[in-house]
This record gives structure tokens, sequence and C-alpha cells, in this order.
């Protein structure tokens, strides 16, 4: 049985390494532990996905490797209202700029603007050390 990534996946996977690399190495973390003690309450994310019914974990990006733009007139926290109304029971929030035009400041704003809980897509299973996404109020 062949477990190899898709070719893409490798590219996405390597660039991710090579960014929280370099993330790490600036120092950048430095001074985060302040900002963390100053993020917002987390969301119970488990909790929303444990409702009765259908738990939805809705996804806001711009584009995707494999499709190209989704989105041309791209506003994460218009998209993030109508999933919550419509529903949704956690937001998906793609932060990754190269290959899925996002960034922080999309988790942030998303965060700040729907009551439902948040999450990082492109922290989820990796140690990028810099608790980004906890300054948004994602879970640690």
């Amino acid at each position: 049985m062949a477990t190899h990534t898709a070719p893409i996946l490798d590219r996405i996977l390597e660039a991710r390494r090579a960014s929280i690399a370099r993330l790490k190495a600036s120092g950048a973390a430095k001074g985060l532990p302040r900002s963390v003690t100053a993020a917002p309450p987390v969301r119970d994310f488990r909790g929303a996905l444990r409702r009765r019914g259908v738990a939805l974990i809705a996804e806001c990006k711009q584009r995707s490797p494999s499709g190209g733009l989704l989105q041309r007139d791209y506003d994460p926290v218009a998209l993030a209202r109508r999933y919550a109304a419509n529903g949704a029971s956690a937001i998906s929030v793609l932060t990754e700029p190269e290959f899925f035009g996002g960034n922080l400041d999309h988790l942030q704003a998303v965060h700040a603007a729907v009551e439902i809980p948040v999450v990082d897509a492109d922290d989820l299973g990796t140690d990028r050390g810099d608790s980004s996404g906890r300054r948004a109020g994602e879970p640690p």
C-alpha cells in the first residue's frame, strides 16, 4: 500500500517547515508570553463538536494549491459570519500565505467577529513555537 503524499503536499510541508525554522531562528517568539496572557478567552472547540446533530467545521481560505483561486474578493470576516449564522460549530482559518492566501490577521479578525470557536488550520499538528494562534483566542 502506497503511503507517499502527493508532490504538492510535500512542497507545502517543506515550505511550512522552512517558515517555522525561520520564525524560531528570528527570535520573534520571545515577547509572546505577555501577548498570550492578554489573549481572549479560549472557546470550547471540543464542546462545539459534541453538540447534538451535525457538527460542522467551516473553513476560510482564499485559494487552494489544487483548486487555485476560490474567492476573488476574499473577506474572511464576512465569510465566517455567514458560516456562524448558518450553524457552523467552529471555523478553521487558513493562515499560510504562499499556498492558501492566508495570514494571521485573518485569524484574529475572524475570532473577533464570531462567537464560535476558531482555530488556525495551519497550526494543527505543527510546533510553530510562536503561540500566534493562542494570541487570537484559539486553544493552546
